[in-house]
């Protein structure tokens, strides 16, 4: 009998939560009352953070790259991200920022600006307080990238050049 009289008391109840709100209503009440507030006084003191995207899509042209393991293309689209997050590209970000006065440093600038990889597509994304400067140092992040991954294309093509001029000398 003390076993059974021991799990009811211990078994939770809804009735017995309710029946407490109930007799303590006043308290639920201030502390609803203060957390209303709280959460009004945070949002107040935080300012608020907005954000910039950029998507380049990569395209593989495989009439002169021929068949790909998956693992090879995996490895094409990773060096197209290690291009656009290289040092010089994102230097050339942070120094054009620093130049138009968006940003006091090139930490800054590198502090807000991240990059992400879904499937074939690269999202450059800026994070900032100002809705302005996120927009515009994304654009010279953006802008820096695509110089230099059309750099990249302009000598992946003569490397392709000099690659079927040697095969033709060898055959």
């Amino acid at each position: 009998m003390d076993a059974q009289n021991d799990n009811r008391a211990n078994d939770f109840l809804l009735s017995d939560v309710f029946s407490r709100a109930a007799r303590y209503w006043w308290l639920v009440t201030i502390l609803v009352i203060a957390g209303g507030v709280a959460g009004l006084f945070v949002s107040r003191l935080q300012k608020p953070l907005y954000e910039s995207t950029a998507q380049i899509t990569t395209v593989i042209d495989y009439a002169y790259a021929g068949a790909l393991t998956d693992y090879e293309e995996d490895h094409l689209l990773a060096a197209i991200g290690d291009i656009m997050t290289s040092d010089i590209v994102m230097e050339k970000a942070a120094a054009a920022a620093m130049e138009e006065k968006l940003t006091l440093s090139a930490e800054e600038t590198l502090a807000g600006l991240t990059a992400s990889r879904q499937g074939y597509r690269w999202e450059l994304s800026s994070r900032f307080n100002d809705p302005h400067k996120s927009q515009r140092i994304n654009q010279l992040w953006l802008d820096a990238s695509l110089t230099a991954l059309e750099g990249f294309r302009q000598d992946s093509i003569a490397a392709l050049a000099q690659f079927n001029a040697q095969a033709e000398v060898e055959a």
